[in-house]
């Protein structure tokens, strides 16, 4: 999956393409710097303020250049990757920092 946009605050979709085995090339920047590993389930190029056409020829080079079956880039880690996001994941963090602060102040 490739993606343009410089200016998302999570990027749901690039989880999403993780999720059923897909790489991502993605700027880095935003919320692709958090769930985009860099050369493991995709690869981010430009930055803020430097996306252009010029960074994303590079993506793609890089992208191919590891060869073999799916380009050389392993479906199970882009699916791992996602799984760090999952809504009981988030319940369950959410719930320990409150209940962490809760009783802080007790």
């Amino acid at each position: 999956m490739i993606v343009a946009s410089e200016d998302e605050d999570f990027g749901i979709t690039s989880i999403e393409a993780q999720a059923v085995g897909t790489p991502v090339i993605a700027p880095a920047s935003g919320g692709f710097l958090e769930t985009v590993i860099d050369g493991k389930t995709g690869i981010l190029y430009g930055g803020p303020g430097m996306v252009n056409i010029e960074s994303l020829m590079e993506a793609l080079q890089k992208f191919s250049a590891k060869g073999g079956p799916f380009f050389g880039w392993d479906p199970e880690t882009c699916r791992k990757n996602a799984e760090k996001f999952s809504k009981d994941r988030f319940k369950k963090e959410i719930l320990e920092l409150v209940e962490k602060h809760l009783t802080k102040q007790n």
